[in-house]
């Protein structure tokens, strides 16, 4: 096996997908096909409607593509049965999106703790969880509820659950679109901090050209398709 081949952890092929709007078919993505190594931190750039969200989505099992493939460590998972794409969602794989989806009558610890109920994990132990707030500036705010967060608070809080059971893989869509320039600078030293220690591969979805340059490489989308992948 050539050795290039052998690096990529994720691999696109032929990526398409295609909503039908209005008697209309529109392509939200195109012939799209990338590779990822693993542990690298790759971001996704690109305006508002290119595809670039519908891609992180197809990337973690989210939705189905129309055509083309996804595999994971070679194994394709869009051919996988509902039942096992959500096994190894839960298993491998980490979400961030702009809105926190934090339960409002929960608290922090509460809304982790109920995260890994829901993969059908066991639940971890307290000093797990707290580790992992202490880890994104929590640690002493496990007790309150979202609404007694900043906003800035509620992401960190929001990804604190998505690394809670140590995800190879973690997508983050607009992670910093609600936050103001210093949180986001906050967020991103945390997203930076987690690919250097825990060596987790990370790709994040953004509008933002300065937000995509935390990452080591930066894939440019636009109309549905990859127009620039260094």
């Amino acid at each position: 096996m050539n050795s290039a081949v052998a690096q990529d952890f994720i691999e696109v092929a032929g990526l398409c997908k295609i909503y039908h709007t209005g008697g209309e078919d529109v392509h939200a993505l195109d012939n799209v096909s990338l590779s990822v190594r693993r542990g690298e931190f790759l971001s996704i750039v690109g305006p508002s409607g290119c595809g670039k969200s519908t891609l992180l989505y197809a990337l973690g099992g989210l939705t189905t593509p129309s055509a083309g493939s996804v595999r994971i460590e070679g194994k394709a998972i869009c051919d996988l049965p509902d039942t096992a794409i959500s096994h190894l969602r839960g298993a491998m794989t980490g979400f961030v999106f702009q809105r926190f989806n934090l339960l409002p009558t929960l608290t922090i610890y509460e809304n982790i703790a109920l995260a890994q109920k829901i993969r059908g994990a066991r639940l971890q132990r307290k000093e797990r969880i707290g580790e992992i707030l202490d880890r994104v500036g929590l640690g002493g705010k496990k007790g309150r509820r979202p609404s007694e967060l900043s906003m800035g608070e509620q992401q960190r809080a929001a990804i604190a659950r998505a690394i809670v059971h140590r995800p190879a893989i973690l997508l983050a869509d607009e992670p910093t679109g609600n936050l103001d320039s210093a949180n986001s600078e906050a967020i991103l030293g945390i997203f930076t901090t987690m690919h250097h220690e825990l060596k987790q591969t990370i790709l994040l979805v953004t509008h933002n050209r300065e937000i995509a340059g935390a990452a080591g490489r930066v894939v440019r989308m636009r109309d549905g398709k990859i127009v620039d992948s260094p």
